[in-house]
Order: C-alpha cells, then structure tokens, then sequence
C-alpha cells in the first residue's frame, strides 16, 4: 500500500541533489586532467616537460551561515552593489563586491510578513524591482516556510513546496523601487496551475514562468505568454533576446535556448550534448537550488556551473571552454547546491549556495594551471563522501591535484570483476593509487596480500589529539593491525510495538515476533517485503560476519540457521498477504530501480525509506538501518506519535549482536610513493568539520556532537525540529512531527557508537552465492543441505580467484 507524500519538513540538509554521477570518460577516470603532462614522479607539468603553465582560478569562500537561513537570489544592482534575498531574513547587501554582506530589512519585505504570507520564490531586477511569489498561509502558517517535501527515499521532491499539499493560493507580486506594490492578475489554464518562478533581464523586463509556460510581465500586472511548453520549466535564465529552460524531467527536451525576437527555439546540440553528457544526473529542487546552472553570459554566451566546473559556450558553437576544473573546485563537493550565480567586472564570478555559503572566483595568472604535485585516490564507485572530503582538501592545498579515480562510473558497462582486475593489474604495476576506498573490494585478500599500509600507528595519534570512535577502527582491524578507517557508520534497529521487542537477541526472536504480528494482524503487510532475496538482504548485515569460520571455509551450520530463520520469517510475512500488497511491492522496486539502478531487495534498507508507512500503519515493523541523524531522529519521535505510541526500538538482532556497517572505508596503498600527501588528505577525511556533513553517523566524536546539536532556527517551541505530512489511499492525512532528539536518547546513541565492536563489511560475491542458493530453498526447489553445497561450491571459486 502506497503513502502519497503531501508534506513537508524542515531539516537541514546534508546533500542536495539524487547523486554524483559517473566518470568523465570510458576508461573510468574521475579528476585526471589528461591536458597536463605527468612525469612520473607524482608532478604535472614542468620538470623535463618544458615550463610550467601558468594561470587559474581560485575561490575565496564566504560563510553566511550567520546571517542567511534560505537563500533564493543573487542581483546585481545598477549602483554595482549586491543583493541576496533570503526568505527567512529579508536581504544581505555587500558594497564591497561580496567581501562583507549587511542585513537590511525592506518595507516591502515587512508588509509579506506581516501580511503572514509565505514565500516561495523572490528575485530582484538591477533597477531595484522585486518579484515575489507568495501565498496566503492563513491558518496554515503552522507549516514552516522554508520546508520542502520529502518523498519516500528521504530527498526532497522536485519542485515540490509546502504549501500546495494544502491548495494555498498563490500570486505574484511586484514591489517598485518607488514602494508600489502591483498584484499580477493573469488567470492561468489549470494545467498550468500558478506562477512558480520569476527572472529579470538585464534591461529590467520581468518573465515568470508556470508549469507549462514562460510569460512576460508588465508593470501594470498584466501578463503576456511568450513560450508554451509540454513539460514543467523547472528553472530559466533570460539575457538580451536569449531565454534559456532547463528541467530535470527525462521527458523534457532540455536544455533549451529560445530567442524571444525570432520566436523560435535555437537548436543547440554542443550544449545538449555536454549537458547530457556531463549533467544527466542533474537535479533540480524546483527552482530553488541544482545542481547545475545555466547563467546567460554576454555576446550570446552561456555559462554552465557545476560538478565539472565552470564552462563558456557560445549558443550556436562548436567549443565548450572550461573556465574552472571542477575537481579543482569546490563544484565538485555534493554539499554546495547552486542557488545563484552572477558574473562581476573582469571575468569573477559570484557563485551563491544552497548550504548559505558565497564562493567568489577569481583568475590568478601567477599561479600554475595544474598544480605540480598529484595524488590519487580510487574507488569502485562513485562516493559523495570522498567528494565531499576531496573538496575540503583542495581549497585548503592549492599545489595539489588530487585525482579521483572511479572503476566503475554510474553509466559504465565494466562490470566490478573486470575494474578490479583492472586495478590488480594497475597496482602489481606500479601504477597503483595511493589512497584506496575498500567499499566492495576485497578487503581481506588487500591485507593478506601486504597492498594496504598498516596506519596503526597515525590512527592512534590521531584519535589522541582528536577523538575517533577507536572501537571501530579496532573491530575493522586485522591482527591488532589499522588497515582502514571508514568516514561513517550505519547500525541495523528493529521498531514495532510487539511485546517481545526488549526480548530479542537472535534471529529466532525476530521470525518469531513476524509470526505473532501475522497472527495479530491478518491480510496485512509485516515487512514491506514480498520477495525471498528482500528479507535474506534485510537480514543479511546481522548474520553474514559470522558466515566465514576462522579457517577460511564458509561456516556451513552458521549459514544454514540463517537460512532457515529467512524462511520463516518470509512465510510468516506471505502468509494470506493482500495481493494488493504484493503488487505495489513489485511496483515499487521498478521503480527504486529506475531512479537508483538497483531493485529493493538488492538494497540495504534505510530507515527512511519506510518510515512513513510504518506510522500510517502499513508496515507493522521496520527493520532497517541508521543511516544519517534525521534516521535517528524519526526513529526517537515514534513513541510521542498518534496511533504508534506503542512502538519499541530496538538493535537488531541476528547471529551476530553489537552490529555496524562501516561506509567509506579508507586506506593507504602500501606501494605509494605518496605516503605524506595521503596522511595529510587523510587528517581531512577524519577531521570534524568535514566528517559532520557525511550522511551516516562519523566516526569522529566531535563530529558526532556537532551533527547532534540542533540548528536553533529550525527548533520549535517544543522540540519540533520538522514534520512530514502523508496522505493514505482513501485520502486520510496523517502527520508526523519530527522532534529534536532528548539528552538521553543522544547519549544512549553515543554509548552505542562506542560500544558496537562486530563489522558487517558486505561482500557481494559471498552474498550473492548465499542469496541464489537461499531462493531456491526458501521456494521449495532445493533442499537446504543442496543450497549449502551449492553455496560452498562458489565460495570455493570465488576464494580461489
């Protein structure tokens, strides 16, 4: 049964955005900058190669944490001075180019708050004109502005804004630099449902758009359709005759270059191209923030922010120019969402984030294009952690080029065999990279074969001058011995309101509580999971550190109790299920599938994910992972919510207890000739002020206590800290308050963390051996000792290899 997300939270961030992407080119390399020449000895450019060249663009970071809370706009004035419009704080004005920002509160700004109206978009023309999109909130003002819709997988939806759940009404408003306040009055078609953003060209011409058009604006508040569209124009940018539409949508023929005085659309296949090629991930919350931006620059010019850095294209030509390495950049980081961005005298440019934060950009022809040292860092996959950690690093270490090296990007046909050959090969080589993400490598077979450095050593004089949660670097290590240290942790947790929860220490208790949940609730949904790979996942974490006995050999007597328990839990939860419920299981892991490349039941379950079906009393347990503070923080508010209070949550219990699942495990290659570069890139990998914007729960302490307490500007009066608002299938709504966490509950956390002491690290070969052979036991098609030596049999192949 499906909960239709209404909504809305407030809750800061860690990410924005549905993912990173893959590689930039098909040998799987991210970050190698092949226009530099290498030398082989850890420097590009200069040496024996010729002279250094020189000239690139460095980036001043200004923090207006203090001052901003929703940033939606960044003007540039006729006076020359800068204008950010904040829907929580009224206006940030800088004389000084951006360097210093003041607050100002303008009357036009007072009369919609005064008016109780809430803000969904706002910008300013160079003359000082304001348009602002609002509703009235009436008796909905309960609803925070600033709140975005969640959808089922914990991101915000797109496009999606609070109040339309509650059929506010909504209009768009000018306010004059002379104070006049002009209500635009157009009517639109009902398909195109109001006015969602609006844009000034340089000439103070005012355009908004709806959802299936762009329409110019006058003065008088009349409105004049120039564009009609059959897709949703999720963010436009106009400059001189040039309209530029952008959208996130896969139906949407995107980007899109319209010229206002032809009336017609400029085909322009240099920039879709690169757009598709370099951005088809990109994603859009409304228009709020991206992650891509589309600024139209002079002489029909555009410029395209993003992950790969600033681009200039001329629309009709043949070049995209880069103007910024993104993985010289801090565009590269997932944390720093575009919100605005102008272009200032002299080629700088302003560039305002998401996260309040304000990056000015500027040439510097005295320092070399490609700094002398270099450094590479490997993964399987692409890490938004190591993005995150590899932005950090490079804004406080200009000489460095660090170079992002991806096996297997999100489009790549290489399969994880063939990348780790690849790698072998690389490494037995001498071509190796020096730092390497063990995540779905072979960590163990790594260690045997001397390839990592034993970081003991730095470990523990790390954690003395700045705490780690040592017991997890201890459970991860190998005889006594610091391989690796992951960026986060995740811990498995049980909620249901069965009087056996404080009870339960095995996987036995849990198939146990799915049987008397069954009895107790007929016909409905225990799991949320309808299929035999589902729930041998779901339970997977808890038991699979214990598959492989201390010989090497897979524990057959270990392996088989957990396949009988899968299976009971599996029968308990099909037993006279709603067919209804079945289907929409299947429906749903098309669909996870389509937008995560992965079915459900191949996935590790985040709590997130299911929450909100356990509260509207679709699922009558949750099993499922903590995955990042807002997790942990649903989890805390069960008990204090209407129709749940019973609820009970628990550690999950399988055939191992005190259970983690390390993420982003980090090591050194032992070969590396690198070994100080990669300690000082691990000090940011570990530092507090990179590890508390990881999703997942850090390693380091003072990071865990920053990401536990709470931002006062989202805290209510009594502990609200967001809410979401579902809608069931017969229209009922049903609402979930989000309250900061207690004292208590954080330090209870706290001691967990510091007392877990058994690693689940997945092992995909491992799994998917035990998964297909448990299918067909669990179906009926084999009998369990068959399913034990089939499972036996490719583990030995894979062990071997």
């Amino acid at each position: 049964m499906c909960l239709v997300l209404a909504a809305s939270m407030v809750f800061t961030m860690a990410g924005c955005g549905k993912g990173s992407g893959g590689s930039d080119d098909v040998s799987g390399s991210v970050g190698q900058n092949t226009d530099a020449p290498e030398d082989g000895q850890g420097k590009v450019n200069g040496g024996d190669n010729g002279p250094t060249a020189m000239g690139r663009y460095v980036e001043e970071e200004i923090d207006l944490s203090e001052q901003s809370i929703y940033p939606m706009d960044l003007c540039v004035r006729e006076d020359g001075s800068l204008v950010i419009l904040n829907q929580e704080t009224g206006t940030l004005v800088s004389g000084d180019q951006g360097v210093t920002w003041e607050s100002e509160t303008p009357d036009w700004y007072k009369t919609l708050r005064e008016q109780g109206r809430y803000i969904n978009s706002m910008c300013m023309a160079p003359d000082g004109k304001v348009a602002v999109i609002s509703a009235d909130a009436g008796e909905n003002q309960a609803a925070e502005d600033g709140a975005e819709t969640q959808d089922e997988d914990g991101d915000a939806e797109d496009g999606a804004e609070t109040p339309d759940s509650f059929d506010w009404n909504y209009d768009l408003r000018l306010f004059l630099p002379d104070g006049t306040e002009v209500v635009v009055t157009a009517k639109l078609p009902e398909e195109e449902m109001k006015f969602q953003q609006a844009a000034f060209n340089t000439d103070n011409r005012i355009f908004a758009s709806s959802y299936r058009g762009i329409y110019e604006i006058q003065r008088d508040g009349s409105a004049e359709k120039v564009l009609s569209l059959d897709y949703n124009p999720q963010w436009f940018w106009v400059r001189d005759n040039l309209l530029i539409i952008d959208s996130d949508w896969s139906e949407a023929d995107a980007p899109a270059v319209y010229d206002l005085d032809a009336e017609a659309f400029i085909p322009d296949e240099v920039l879709a191209e690169f757009v598709h090629s370099s951005y088809e991930d990109r994603h859009y919350n409304g228009h709020d923030y991206g992650t891509m931006f589309l600024l139209p620059g002079e002489d029909d010019s555009v410029y395209v922010a993003g992950k790969r850095g600033i681009h200039r294209h001329v629309i009709g030509g043949n070049m995209m120019e880069q103007i910024v390495d993104g993985n010289l950049s801090r565009l590269i980081n997932p944390n720093y969402c575009i919100t605005d961005m102008v272009q200032l005298e002299a080629g700088t440019f302003l560039i305002l984030f998401a996260n309040n934060k304000i990056v000015r950009f500027t040439y510097d022809a005295n320092i070399p294009s490609v700094p002398e040292k270099i450094l590479t860092l490997y993964s399987l996959k692409e890490n938004d952690s190591i993005r995150q950690a590899i932005s950090y690093y490079q804004s406080k270490n200009s000489d460095v080029f660090l170079s992002y090296q991806v096996g297997m990007g999100d489009d790549s046909s290489v399969t994880r065999e063939d990348a780790i050959k690849k790698l072998n090969t690389q490494i037995m080589a001498g071509e190796g990279p020096d730092l390497l993400v063990m995540d779905d490598l072979p960590l163990d077979s790594y260690i045997e074969k001397g390839l990592l450095l034993d970081m003991s050593d730095y470990l523990s004089a790390y954690s003395a001058k700045e705490a780690l949660f040592d017991n997890v670097i201890d459970a991860l290590a190998r005889d006594g011995k610091a391989y690796v240290a992951p960026a986060v942790i995740n811990l498995p947790k049980v909620a249901s309101a069965s009087d056996g929860m404080e009870n339960m220490t095995d996987l036995s208790d849990l198939g146990r509580i799915v049987e008397e949940l069954r009895e107790e609730n007929p016909a409905k949904d225990i799991l949320g999971i309808c299929g035999e790979r589902g729930v041998l996942k779901r339970f997977a974490g808890v038991s699979a550190p214990k598959w492989i006995a201390a010989d090497g050999s897979i524990d057959r007597d270990v392996i088989g109790e957990y396949l009988e328990q899968c299976k009971r839990i599996f029968e308990a939860q099909m037993d006279g299920l709603d067919d209804k419920v079945i289907d929409y299981y299947e429906q749903r892991n098309e669909w996870v599938k389509e937008l995560d490349g992965l079915r459900m039941d191949e996935m590790n379950w985040s709590v997130n994910m299911d929450i909100m079906n356990y509260v509207g009393k679709e699922r009558r347990m949750l099993a499922a992972w903590i995955d990042s503070q807002y997790a942990y923080l649903q989890l805390g508010c069960l008990n204090r919510t209407k129709g749940v209070e019973e609820t009970k949550v628990v550690p999950m219990q399988g055939q191992c207890a005190n259970v983690f699942m390390p993420c982003t495990m980090l090591g050194i290659s032992a070969a590396s000739e690198q070994t100080e570069l990669a300690y000082g890139f691990m000090d940011v990998f570990l530092s507090a002020e990179v590890q508390s914007v990881y999703e997942g729960l850090p390693l380091n302490q003072a990071a865990f206590d920053k990401m536990f307490t709470p931002k006062e500007e989202f805290l209510g009066e009594n502990g609200e800290y967001g809410g979401v608002c579902t809608m069931d299938e017969e229209g009922n709504m049903i609402d979930f308050t989000i309250y900061w966490a207690t004292d208590e509950q954080i330090a209870s956390l706290r001691e967990e963390m510091a007392t877990v002491n058994t690693a689940y690290v997945p092992d995909s070969m491992l799994e998917d051996a035990v998964f297909r052979q448990g299918i067909d036991y669990m179906n009926g098609t084999q009998s369990l000792e068959q399913a034990l030596n089939g499972i036996e049999q490719a583990a030995a192949i894979y062990m071997a290899e």
